[in-house]
């Protein structure tokens, strides 16, 4: 879909431009855009290890287990059935966890392995805890935005952290938007399903 999407807009550039005869305008932009990307994918090359590195000593440390602990509680309830297993359980809780503290590189098995045990439980089809557990890490809370504050600095930002709180509503607002909407449009699937077996039966 989203390359229909880029397709679309470009296309509509070279349309704009050749109308309004800027052709050359928009060959410059290209030119100086495509230097632009090259220098910041450089320029986070550099920060982003810089900073994982830093989220991975912290979870080496054991912030990211005493972080998985605090939110056992809320992940029970949104995750009751699967919290009936340990292991997953376990891995639901880090996966969250690690996201939250901006360790992604670690939450990504946390995350696969949560998946993994969710989907035998359906023979991989998904159910309602496996949606939300993916618009969770979708949507996932971040304390600390690495990706978004080097681009910030190399943008000449003096304070690249202080999005921050912004941040921090923007996700929380988020997550509970996906959330309240996946639960909806269960409940709508549900009821479709359930209406759709008395129209079977009463045939």
């Amino acid at each position: 879909m989203l390359s229909f999407v880029w397709a679309g807009m470009i296309l509509a550039a070279f349309a704009y431009s050749a109308f309004t005869g800027r052709l050359d305008t928009l060959g410059g932009a290209v030119v100086s855009s495509a230097e632009n990307a090259v220098a910041m994918l450089i320029f986070l090359a550099a920060v982003i290890p810089f900073w994982s590195g830093v989220m991975n000593v912290a979870s080496a440390a054991g912030i990211t287990k005493g972080a998985a602990k605090l939110l056992r509680p809320v992940l029970k309830r949104l995750f009751p059935r699967s919290f009936e297993n340990d292991v997953c359980a376990e891995a639901i809780s880090m996966n969250v966890a690690a996201n939250i503290i901006g360790v992604g590189s670690a939450a990504t098995p946390f995350g696969l392995k949560a998946i993994g045990e969710m989907s035998g439980r359906r023979g991989g089809e998904p159910d309602a805890e496996m949606i939300r557990f993916v618009v969770l890490n979708t949507a996932s809370v971040q304390l600390i935005p690495t990706t978004v504050a080097a681009m910030r600095a190399r943008a000449g930002a003096e304070s690249p952290f202080d999005i921050v709180p912004a941040v921090l509503i923007c996700t929380i607002a988020a997550l509970a938007t996906g959330l309240l909407s996946s639960e909806l449009f269960r409940r709508l699937y549900e009821r479709k399903r359930v209406l759709r077996g008395r129209r079977v039966w009463r045939t």
